[in-house]
């Protein structure tokens, strides 16, 4: 279904016919109209102009749509796999019932979710330029932009929420039950027999498995309902916030800025 020829003719379609219904505007912002392109340049088309209007923002929306479709494809096949008979392990070492490898293919998103806040930053940049954006607008904004791509690129590991926690859940009951029976034996065997002595113990693996189990109860509590970890909602934000660094500069003069910087370090 990725590379179903049709579903990119048919996207290759909506670039073109979309903007007829006014919805060819995918940003806010100024530029992403070609009618306001071609305004700008007195109603004049000229080589640089069309070459934007007709190639460029076309390539933009078919690009766009084309990158919401593999993700709309990733989140079925999450679906698809949610619905199988998962085998999961609450004692698995990827603290995630054995499907933590899934937050791998999601950390490869953070180049999108970059792209995705440079062109919001682009956007809010040229509105802020124009006048049309106070400049402390961006105080609010720039956390909305950053919940909804962490929600965007996220959100689809929680299908698998409720099966973790069942899987939480029986095994740290299952376990438990366990762990009751084994210390029950090891006291019964190494603390209650007035036979057994010092010597006895050294060296016996039954205090090393004591040691395990709890290790093992431990992981289960420990074990998470959503296969995502806090690495890549850092690698999200990291790739989120990044964009909006420029913004510091049009705040504050670059240069006053590097003196105020040069005096800090020299003291």
């Amino acid at each position: 279904m990725k590379d179903f020829w049709i579903a990119e003719a048919l996207l290759m379609l909506f670039t073109f016919v979309l903007p007829h219904f006014g919805f060819g505007e995918i940003l806010h912002g100024k530029t992403s109209n070609a009618e306001w392109i071609f305004e700008q340049a007195g109603g004049s088309v000229n080589m640089a102009n069309a070459f934007y209007a007709w190639f460029c923002l076309p390539l933009f929306r078919f690009l766009l749509l084309r990158w919401i479709w593999h993700l709309g494809l990733w989140c079925f096949f999450l679906y698809r796999l949610n619905r199988l008979k998962l085998n999961l392990l609450p004692t698995h070492p990827d603290g995630a019932g054995g499907i933590g490898y899934l937050e791998v293919v999601h950390e490869h998103f953070t180049p999108l979710a970059f792209a995705f806040a440079a062109l919001e930053s682009a956007t809010l940049a040229e509105e802020i330029t124009s006048g049309s954006m106070p400049f402390e607008a961006l105080y609010y904004l720039i956390p909305f932009v950053l919940v909804m791509n962490l929600l965007f690129f996220i959100a689809p590991l929680f299908l698998f929420s409720a099966k973790l926690w069942r899987c939480k859940v029986t095994g740290l009951d299952e376990y438990m039950v366990m762990a009751h029976h084994y210390v029950e034996a090891f006291d019964q065997t190494w603390l209650r027999d007035k036979n057994v002595t010092g010597q006895k113990q050294l060296g016996t693996g039954d205090i090393q498995s004591l040691a395990d189990l709890n290790n093992s109860v431990n992981v289960i509590k420990n074990m998470r309902i959503i296969p995502c970890s806090r690495s890549l909602v850092l690698a999200i934000t990291v790739s989120v916030v990044v964009p909006f660094l420029p913004f510091v500069f049009m705040k504050l003069n670059f240069s006053e800025l590097m003196v105020k910087l040069l005096e800090r370090i020299a003291g």
